[in-house]
């Protein structure tokens, strides 16, 4: 990109996962860096694991005595990846997943609000995630609804409009049955 004069792409396991790691010094240090921007261009050129999972500013990379990058040096990044203001979760539910996806992804902190694949979240680790939550909850959930409901919250309302309509439709069969055999 033309907003970065160095640039260092670097594979970390943290948290026993492959995380790649972007450390860059700016050209110009009046516009900042778009991370979002540059994340979604990338998306359409790379599969999603090799799509970084931090951009980390440094003045400069620094070096070995003898010219190599010194890899010790940089800075490791900041497990915190909330992109949204807080908010709490309320209901267990909420609680629950907000847990399970601090836990995958390594984030402190996470609110309702929270993007799964913002904090860093991927496909093999939303696998990850709808296995824990059958686990902890019994519920099966399709790896798909992660991608079309990324926050706790919005996953917690699928969960729970599952479960309520699954209650509607036994009310429905029940009255219906008790109509029919009076």
């Amino acid at each position: 990109s033309n907003q970065m004069s160095q640039i260092v792409i670097y594979p970390q396991m943290i948290l026993d996962e492959l995380r790649i790691i972007v450390y860059y010094s700016p050209r110009n240090t009046s516009s900042p860096l778009n991370e979002s921007e540059i994340k979604s261009k990338l998306q359409t050129k790379l599969p999603d694991h090799m799509i970084p999972s931090a951009f980390i500013e440094v003045a400069k990379i620094p070096l070995t005595a003898n010219g190599k990058i010194d890899f010790d040096s940089l800075p490791l990044p900041t497990i915190n990846k909330s992109s949204s203001k807080y908010i709490e979760p309320n209901t267990p539910l909420e609680k629950l997943i907000c847990q399970i996806y601090s836990e995958i992804t390594g984030t402190n902190a996470v609110g309702i609000k929270d993007n799964f694949f913002d904090l860093g979240g991927h496909s093999l680790s939303a696998i990850k995630l709808v296995s824990r939550l059958f686990s902890s909850i019994g519920k099966e959930i399709p790896v798909r609804i992660v991608f079309s409901h990324p926050s706790p919250e919005a996953l917690a309302n699928y969960i729970n409009e599952g479960i309520e309509h699954k209650i509607e439709k036994a009310k429905v069969a029940y009255k219906k049955a008790l109509a029919i055999n009076p």
